[in-house]
């Protein structure tokens, strides 16, 4: 697993994933975050994405305190890439 910047052209995945009712559901549509310069394409070790990993402001608490997100495809689920994505993420 390896992590790297998201794109503007990484919106196409943004759009795969948001086609995933549970995400859309637990997170909220996956949209514009390739201007956050905290969010990650996560991509297997043979350079297949598999997911984001992103720090945003919490809409929580006025805004005022961050929260790590990650959304997967599923077939990447299970295998611990999220554990490890979130683990790997800049401070």
């Amino acid at each position: 697993m390896k992590l790297r910047d998201m794109k503007k052209e990484d919106e196409g995945l943004l759009s795969a994933l948001n086609r995933r009712h549970a995400i859309t559901k637990y997170i909220g549509p996956l949209v514009g975050l390739y201007k956050e310069q905290r969010a990650k394409v996560i991509e297997t070790n043979k350079g297949a994405p598999a997911g984001i990993v992103a720090i945003i402001k919490s809409q929580a608490m006025d805004g005022s305190d961050l929260e790590i997100l990650c959304a997967l495809f599923s077939k990447h689920e299970g295998q611990g890439l999220a554990t490890q994505a979130c683990h790997a993420m800049p401070q």
